[in-house]
């Protein structure tokens, strides 16, 4: 297989450099490289040299490996109290991510208490189409209870069916996801704000259209 292995990864993640853009590419031979060079120059922005510089000074600094260790440490901790924090709420599960700064719980049990299973079959058909439980209840943290979240169907909508998950990012500060999860708490068990929330909308989709009309 090595010589049809192209090896890609980037710095976001392992270095904590999201907002720069930068990855890299390593081909089978020089004249793959070549050719991948070109391609890549003619659908990708150029990234700037003085941010290839500081990629570069990520690898090769020692002191990378004790940054990068305590980063690590840090995502640790919050990964590990907000997956116990979700799955002490009632209606959410959450199992425990190996390698993500992200959680993905599932929400089935709040979309039924909260009534959002109910509300999302009584929207006519193309309703239905734009939206999902998860992401009704993915607009209603945001503007009920200003927690931003993303819902399953965000990352594709194929298998996404019946499936009623959110995702979470853990790449903030414990303070503020501490004060999140406890804002997701107290949504759940806010049916009558729910019920308001999609009277006025907006419902995940388009308009206020509980009633199908």
């Amino acid at each position: 297989m090595a010589e049809r292995t192209v090896i890609a990864s980037g710095l976001s993640k392992g270095f904590a450099m999201t907002g720069w853009r930068l990855g890299w590419a390593v081909l089978p031979t020089a004249e793959e490289a070549a050719i991948f060079k070109q391609l890549n120059i003619n659908t990708i922005s150029c990234v700037p040299p003085f941010l290839q510089q500081g990629g570069r000074a990520a690898y090769e600094d020692p002191a990378t490996r004790d940054v990068v260790r305590e980063m690590v440490a840090a995502f640790e901790r919050r990964r590990n109290w907000v997956v116990g924090a979700l799955n002490a709420i009632d209606g959410v599960r959450c199992q425990n991510p190996r390698g993500a700064f992200y959680v993905f719980p599932n929400v089935a049990g709040v979309c039924e208490r909260l009534g959002i299973l109910e509300a999302y079959e009584r929207l006519t058909a193309a309703s239905r189409a734009k939206t999902s439980p998860s992401c009704m209840l993915q607009m209603f943290l945001l503007y009920r209870y200003g927690v931003a979240t993303m819902d399953r169907a965000s990352f594709g909508r194929i298998g996404a069916d019946g499936e009623h998950f959110l995702r979470l990012s853990i790449a903030n500060s414990m303070e503020d996801i501490r004060r999140g999860v406890g804002l997701i708490e107290e949504a759940t068990h806010d049916a009558e704000g729910f019920a308001a929330f999609l009277a006025q909308g907006p419902d995940g989709s388009s308009s206020s259209n509980s009633s199908g009309s």
